[in-house]
C-alpha cells in the first residue's frame, strides 16, 4: 500500500491541524538545501525539482523532534465600538 503524499501546503495544514505551527516561507528555507536541510525529509519531487512530496508520518516525526508544539488558544471576540457605546 502506498503511502499518500502531500504537497508543502497540505503538510503545512496537516501539521497545524496537530498544534506545530509554523510558515510557508520557514518550510521552504528550512528544506533547503542552503538550510542545511534541516527540514522534514522530501519523499519524492515532481515537476524537475520544483515539488517536493511529504509522507505525513514521517514529517509529523520530524515536527515532533524539531518544532515547538503551539497549544490552540481560543480567544474572544473584541467588541465593536458601537456595542461600547451602546453600554455606556
Amino acid at each position: 500500500m502506498e503511502t499518500e503524499l502531500l504537497d508543502r501546503r497540505e503538510l503545512l495544514q496537516f501539521l497545524e491541524s496537530r498544534g506545530y505551527r509554523m510558515t510557508y516561507a520557514f518550510l521552504v528555507r528550512a528544506s533547503a538545501p542552503s538550510g542545511k536541510n534541516n527540514g522534514p525529509p522530501i519523499e519524492r519531487m515532481e515537476g524537475q525539482g520544483r515539488k517536493h512530496l511529504y509522507c505525513a508520518k514521517k514529517a509529523l516525526a520530524w515536527a515532533e523532534e524539531n518544532v515547538e508544539l503551539v497549544p490552540r488558544v481560543v480567544t474572544r471576540r473584541r467588541a465593536s465600538r458601537s456595542s461600547l457605546h451602546a453600554a455606556a
